[in-house]
């Protein structure tokens, strides 16, 4: 058995503890990707809740085009939104990992 010397650790920490403790000054940037990133699946999810909205009324029996033509522009608008709210995400999260490494 080998001493301990001055020059090793006492203890060594695993990969994913050291990880989350060098991010830890990074953290908001983290949870702003990710509150984008929410928001951006609720973009992506609330078109099919239009289509349903759009069957009812052919099923109803609207006949009013301007009114379909105004829900696939909402639908259109949460598409770009979804979009930007994705590439927001990214960006804080590249932001905050990149500053991560650069601290390294």
């Amino acid at each position: 058995m080998s001493k301990q010397t001055e020059s090793q650790p006492a203890t060594r920490m695993s990969s994913l503890p050291w990880l989350l403790h060098q991010a830890k000054n990074h953290r908001d940037g983290y949870l702003q990707s990710v509150a984008f990133a929410a928001c951006g699946v609720v973009c992506q999810i609330a078109p099919y809740f239009v289509v349903a909205d759009i069957l009812r009324r052919l099923v109803a029996g609207e006949r009013d085009l301007g009114v379909y033509l105004r829900l696939c522009a909402v639908m259109a608008g949460l598409w770009v939104l979804r979009v930007v709210f994705h590439a927001i995400s990214t960006a804080c999260s590249h932001k905050a990992t990149f500053a991560v490494l650069g601290e390294i």
